[in-house]
């Protein structure tokens, strides 16, 4: 079974922060790295009402909800993130300098 597919009553918050394991109906143990609106908001420095707004949009990274909980995926967070820079004319000297 796929990580995103695990049902939400089976996910249970591990020692470690950021790290949910799911137990699958066939007894496998899947670790999927996730954060809450909080955790971005805290590492990243993102607003948790800019990350609502978003959700309420339908734009940004996409986001799972277990109840009135919401949350990321770390490796989807990090590539929705990284995707969008803002390019400094440094940048695009040395795009075109290639």
């Amino acid at each position: 079974m796929p990580e995103d597919k695990i049902p939400s009553d089976l996910i249970k918050k591990c020692s470690k922060p950021h790290e949910y394991v799911g137990v699958t109906k066939s007894s496998q143990c899947a670790k999927i790295n996730v954060m809450t609106p909080e955790e971005i908001a805290q590492h990243y420095g993102i607003p948790t009402g800019s990350l609502a707004n978003m959700r309420c949009k339908k734009v940004g990274c996409p986001f799972f909800k277990v109840g009135r909980r919401i949350f990321y995926r770390v490796d989807q967070w990090e590539r929705w993130f990284f995707s969008t820079p803002v390019l400094t004319k440094e940048a695009i000297d040395q795009d075109l300098n290639r």
